[in-house]
């Protein structure tokens, strides 16, 4: 079985800071001496600030990218020469010709000021702190994605029902009813799945902060269960939840395309990635009432977190209807555009909203599926065990309806008789 403690992104492996480090030796960006400093630094941080390779990583690339600004080494820059570095970054472009975003210069000083902080500290500069202090990174821009990026509810449901593969289906599913990360769901193992009455637990671990949250599935527990049942190895323990067909771990790029594929065979024009997900999650538990509180701590884990303005993206639909609704205008309907769980009436189960039949006892659930058991029952309802067969033969589809309705068939005839599943069991 795959190993959970596997690098989940593969610019862990393919990109790290080692590669970052030699490729800028190696491209005349960086001295010897420049490598020899990033990389002390680098290591006494993993020491001392428990940082996560991917934190590690982007410190290393952003401290070589600040050398194509900056004109002598670290070590021998003056303040002077950090200022003109701020402002040259400032105005300059990436490797791609595009201007720096404002969230970029921002990370890109964040990470220089506690660098050259540090450097002072070890007496490799004599640079005033003081000065250095009072460099400002532009403040974050939380406003970076418009409501018209975020899928609807009805286009969540399109991926779902575009989805034919059990373990893409609760993959697409879990990752929009969480509102988990990617990589979240990447390091997800089954000792962190609780099947109930009610749907699913499930417990998730944020890489950064290591809390543990709780979520609560319904309409992707069924989704969740049926992978459960296909999953090929043991569903228990440490085992990860989703892996692939040769069994090993899923990674990023894994995730993603099977996202976009599923993007396209579901006719949806946006960028159908593993973010987009839990910014429409978010966003659509608003528009559909949640106590912000349960956002907040099923989210994040966090009640005073200040992700939640990031996330939202309510449209001008959204706050027109509150605003008639208030001033008596125009009446907000009573329930939000949102997926909802299919109960089954006969055993009481919750199915996912795509589910034609409950995925326990097979009974029709929505309308259309309904109505062909309707139907069904009334073609074959006359008809002796000889009659059926010649039925059947003749006619394809109602052999494939028959045995897509047959538990609810046999289920209502053994009632009839009087006689209970329990009893009857074997013919299971």
């Amino acid at each position: 079985m795959p190993q959970p403690n596997k690098p989940f992104y593969n610019g862990q492996i393919r990109y790290g800071y080692q590669v970052s480090l030699e490729s800028g030796l190696q491209d005349g960006v960086i001295t010897d001496h420049d490598r020899k400093l990033i990389l002390e630094y680098v290591e006494e941080r993993k020491v001392t600030k428990g940082l996560s390779v991917a934190r590690i990583n982007k410190i290393v690339s952003h401290l070589v990218g600040w050398r194509r600004f900056l004109r002598v080494p670290f070590s021998d820059a003056s303040i002077g020469d950090i200022y003109s570095a701020v402002n040259a970054l400032k105005e300059g472009k990436s490797l791609k010709g595009k201007p720096f975003s404002q969230n970029t210069v921002h990370d890109y000083i964040r990470v220089l000021k506690p660098f050259l902080h540090w450097l002072n500290e070890e007496g490799h500069n004599e640079l005033n702190i003081t000065k250095i202090r009072k460099i400002q990174s532009p403040p974050v821009d939380r406003d970076t994605k418009c409501p018209d990026d975020l899928l609807t509810v009805k286009e969540v449901e399109q991926l779902l029902e575009a989805s034919k593969d059990l373990r893409n289906r609760a993959i697409i599913g879990v990752l929009y009813e969480s509102g988990c990360r990617i990589g979240e769901l990447g390091r997800l193992q089954w000792k962190d799945v609780i099947f109930d009455e009610y749907g699913t637990k499930l417990y998730l671990t944020d890489n950064k902060t290591k809390k543990r949250r709780y979520s609560r599935l319904t309409l992707a527990a069924s989704y969740l269960a049926a992978w459960r049942v296909e999953y090929p190895g043991s569903p228990s323990g440490e085992n990860l939840v989703f892996i692939s067909q040769q069994r090993t771990r899923l990674e990023y790029n894994a995730f993603l395309r099977i996202l976009q594929r599923t993007g396209k065979a579901a006719g949806i024009p946006k960028n159908v990635h593993p973010h987009i997900l839990r910014s429409s999650r978010i966003t659509h538990m608003v528009s559909q009432n949640y106590q912000e509180s349960v956002i907040k701590q099923s989210m994040w884990g966090n009640l005073k977190t200040d992700m939640f303005e990031t996330y939202v993206k309510l449209g001008e639909g959204d706050i027109d209807a509150e605003y008639l609704e208030k001033a008596g205008v125009v009446m907000k309907k009573d329930t939000a555009d949102e997926l909802k769980a299919r109960p089954c009436p006969n055993c009481h189960t919750t199915n996912a909203p795509t589910f034609d039949h409950c995925y326990k006892c097979g009974w029709a659930l929505s309308p259309e599926a309904i109505a062909r058991t309707s139907d069904l029952k009334e073609q074959i309802e006359n008809l002796d065990a000889y009659q059926m067969l010649e039925a059947m033969r003749d006619r394809p589809e109602l052999f494939d309806s028959f045995l897509k309705n047959f538990d609810q068939l046999l289920l209502e005839r053994l009632k009839m008789m009087g006689i209970r599943k329990a009893d009857a069991g074997h013919v299971w």
